[in-house]
């Protein structure tokens, strides 16, 4: 190979392992064994009408899933 294509060698090999991860079938999302550990910043609103209904679909659901809910105290939309 020539000075230059030894050069290109290594860009050219990350690149072909970045396609190869892409084009590659990822396995199917099941819920029921998942073990991601999710951080979700919730306030008063989401914490009191909408995580009990949502907790207790994802105890039957996902039950091996971590939730990390984080408190904001005010609504950053609205400052």
């Amino acid at each position: 190979p020539s000075v230059y294509a030894t050069q290109l060698a290594p860009s050219i090999a990350s690149t072909l392992k970045y396609l190869d991860q892409e084009l590659t079938q990822q396995p199917e999302f099941d819920a029921s064994r998942t073990t991601e550990h999710l951080q979700i910043a919730i306030t008063d609103f989401t914490a009191f009408c909408i995580f009990p209904a949502l907790m207790h679909k994802l105890q039957h659901e996902a039950p091996g899933l971590i939730l990390e809910l984080l408190y904001l105290p005010h609504t950053p939309a609205l400052t």
